[in-house]
């Protein structure tokens, strides 16, 4: 039913154009037919390629949890894109950083070169993502940011702050404080071990945190959150 519903748009609206990925063909062709039997003009229908994720499987979305988001932070931009497959590579250069026929062509090359390290392309890509949603520097600090926090496993200086005044679970602390959006989220990068207190690994979704000065948690390789009284 779904195609028929799609496809009623393109009457309801006598459309003359319709714009869709390419799983989107049949649909939009559904739309043509109906907009015939309507005694309207066919629209006329443009498909574009699919980006997949970062997981190089599905299409990039939210929903499959392999997305960037248009409003990540930079340095989440940025670490995101180095966790791409080398062979997704060329494909992002085109659809995700918008870059030139030159650019791409230079990866290309570069990446069939066995003398050079394709984390060397990823990063290049990694700038460019990051500099066409916010600029040249911002790139720039975002790899510095990965250089000393997952590379150099640092701890950055502009940590946010999460006041907590009484024992709660951390699931409930990394929600609250906004680190993640839900807390199925959280409880899923605990069993995953990906969640620290203070370098200490949380594997227990029922795990609390209690008051006590400063502590730090580190969610993932790049998202931590200073927890204070």
């Amino acid at each position: 039913l779904y195609p028929l519903a799609q496809g009623q748009d393109s009457v309801e609206l006598n459309a003359d154009v319709e714009l869709g990925g390419t799983d989107q063909k049949f649909n939009l062709l559904v739309g043509r037919d109906l907009q015939k039997a309507n005694g309207q003009n066919p629209q006329c229908i443009i498909t574009l390629p699919l980006l997949e994720g970062t997981d190089g499987i599905d299409k990039m979305s939210k929903s499959y949890g392999n997305d960037i988001g248009l409003y990540d932070k930079p340095e989440d931009m940025y670490g995101k894109t180095l966790s791409i497959s080398d062979d997704m590579i060329v494909k992002w250069f085109t659809l995700a950083a918008d870059a030139d026929e030159a650019v791409v062509k230079s990866a290309e090359s570069r990446l069939a070169d066995s003398s050079i390290n394709p984390m060397e392309v990823k990063r290049e890509l990694a700038r460019a993502v990051v500099e066409l949603y916010y600029d040249a520097e911002t790139a720039s600090q975002a790899e510095h940011h990965f250089n000393t926090i997952v590379v150099g496993k640092g701890t950055p200086d502009d940590i946010p702050e999460f006041s907590l005044n009484e024992e709660d679970l951390i699931v409930n602390v990394i929600f609250d404080a906004g680190i993640l959006q839900s807390k199925g989220e959280a409880r899923r990068m605990i069993k995953q071990g990906a969640v620290k207190l203070d370098g200490e690994s949380i594997t227990d979704i029922q795990a609390t945190i209690t008051p006590s000065g400063e502590q730090i948690l580190k969610i993932g390789k790049r998202r931590f959150l200073k927890v204070i009284e």
